[in-house]
């Protein structure tokens, strides 16, 4: 699925999506547009729906004793989290919410000046790898608060790594006392909050995770960066930490 077949899917359905040609470390500003079909998904969850299958033709779906149908088909839902999304409202509603992250982020993804094709099949993949992930919710004993936290980091990722919001604040640390040792840090009102990290030449997004005090972000491969104050204790490498304070 391309950024043109995006787009005229969209237009038929009556609405235009937020999309942005600005490299990904630009704020992209890209309200929803809730144009839905008769089932009540949204015009972006069908994008994201034709998505998933790779043209595949499926039949249509519906919520099961809710008025809200996810972004995929509920009479092919078989893993017990699509059932559960399937008959949960909130859920529903939360899954038609990341599908529309998602495809705004693959549309500023394929509007890179370049490497769009390279960016846009780590995204697919990184998303199918959520929704393996997800599905294995299963194993947990509350099921639903799983699967929620599930797709509640998920949309945090997406809006922290494709900049799909204005950050609500953008704070540079300094680390070690070394004034070439810094590290930026964007903030995001997502439900879940989430951050922006910046370290020299890479990026990790990271969600606001429970802590004893102070605002504990949780990123991959082990790395945190846990605010107190105008102090923080980052970990990039996992095992080390480092001791970092608001520059200026």
């Amino acid at each position: 699925m391309y950024l043109p077949e995006i787009i005229s899917i969209l237009g038929i359905l009556g609405g235009e999506p937020g999309v942005s040609t600005a490299a990904p470390d630009a704020a992209v500003s890209a309200p929803a547009v809730r144009v839905a079909d008769s089932s009540g998904r949204s015009a972006e969850a069908l994008v994201y729906r034709l998505i998933r299958t790779s043209g595949g033709e499926t039949s249509e779906g519906a919520a099961d004793d809710t008025g809200v149908a996810p972004s995929f088909d509920c009479g092919a839902a078989e893993s017990s989290v699509e059932q559960l999304v399937c008959s949960d409202e909130a859920l529903a509603t939360l899954d038609n919410r990341l599908a529309a992250r998602f495809a705004t982020a693959l549309a500023v993804a394929e509007g890179l000046d370049a490497g769009t094709e390279e960016a846009a099949t780590s995204l697919r993949t990184f998303q199918r790898g959520w929704i393996s992930g997800r599905d294995e919710c299963w194993k947990a004993d509350d099921l639903r608060s799983c699967v929620e936290g599930s797709y509640l980091r998920r949309e945090g990722q997406l809006v922290a790594e494709w900049m799909l919001e204005e950050p609500t604040i953008v704070i540079p640390y300094t680390c070690e006392d070394n004034p070439s040792n810094e590290v930026t840090v964007f903030l995001f009102d997502t439900e879940l909050p989430s951050a922006r990290i910046e370290y020299g030449d890479s990026v990790d997004t990271a969600t606001l995770a429970p802590a004893a005090s102070g605002s504990r972000y949780e990123g991959s491969f082990g790395r945190y960066f846990w605010m107190k104050g105008e102090d923080a204790a980052f970990v990039w490498t996992e095992g080390t930490e480092m001791a970092c304070t608001v520059a200026g």
